[in-house]
């Protein structure tokens, strides 16, 4: 998920991130009929992290802007 644009109005913070087609992580997982492929959610967990550590952490190191914590709260898709 790309970076679009950040800043400020009427005191609040604001990000603009790119579309990401394909739902959330709960709607993958309520359509699977079993349990996840280790492979598939080795390559969702790994990607989750890197967002997780750029929100808390930050381009600048400025501290957290965003956490993405919960599956519904989690893209999992293709960007279009």
């Amino acid at each position: 998920m790309d970076f679009i644009a950040g800043g400020q109005a009427d005191g609040n913070l604001y990000l603009v991130l790119e579309f990401m087609a394909g739902g959330n992580l709960s709607e993958r997982l309520a359509g699977l009929p079993g349990a996840m492929p280790p492979a598939e959610a080795a390559g969702i967990m790994l990607q989750a992290l890197d967002g997780m550590a750029m929100a808390h952490f930050g381009v600048t190191g400025s501290g957290p802007v965003l956490t993405l914590t919960t599956p519904s709260e989690t893209p999992c898709g293709g960007a279009i």
